[in-house]
């Protein structure tokens, strides 16, 4: 019976778990080469405390820990801990997750949708090594008319 139990607490969660994935490695080539191939390519940074000022306490903020699943397991002491693992492969991306659960009341499915104050929450924006210098430009068009000039920068190509 618990094991039926667990594995309907595991397959809501599948459905009603939210998550947003950041990072705090630098953002150099392995970042983009994986997630910012394409010219046209922007991250944007924050602060942990800053993101859980703006999201509050109905989100977690926690590191990632990888492991090697052909070794270890996944400790099973809190029905969401699953989102907190990833495997050993993906370390360099030194992984930040925001887990949210749906918002009682709404149906699985739908939008979670949080106002946020774009300007108070992004402190500066990245630009893809790969980018152009017009991208590069319009992004900081952008930056200027919604967040009232917010720091631009390009990383720094591969080296």
């Amino acid at each position: 019976m618990a094991i039926e139990a667990n594995l309907k607490v595991a397959l809501h969660n599948r459905q009603a778990v939210v998550i947003s994935c950041w990072t705090k490695a630098p953002l150099g080539d392995p970042f983009w080469s994986a997630y910012g191939p394409q010219e046209e390519c922007v991250a944007i940074e924050t602060t942990v405390g800053t993101l859980q000022q703006f999201l509050g306490s109905q989100f977690l903020i926690v590191p990632v820990r990888y492991l090697d699943f052909e070794r270890d397991r996944i400790p099973v002491e809190h029905s969401l801990q699953p989102y907190v693992f990833k495997h050993t492969s993906f370390s360099w991306e030194d992984e930040v997750r925001v887990i949210g659960e749906m918002e009682r009341g709404r149906k699985i499915g739908t939008p979670r949708v949080i106002p946020v104050d774009l300007s108070g929450l992004v402190t500066r924006a990245v630009v893809s090594p790969y980018a152009s210098t017009a991208f590069g430009d319009r992004v900081i068009a952008l930056m200027k008319r919604v967040l009232g000039g917010t720091p631009v920068v390009r990383s720094a190509p591969a080296g």
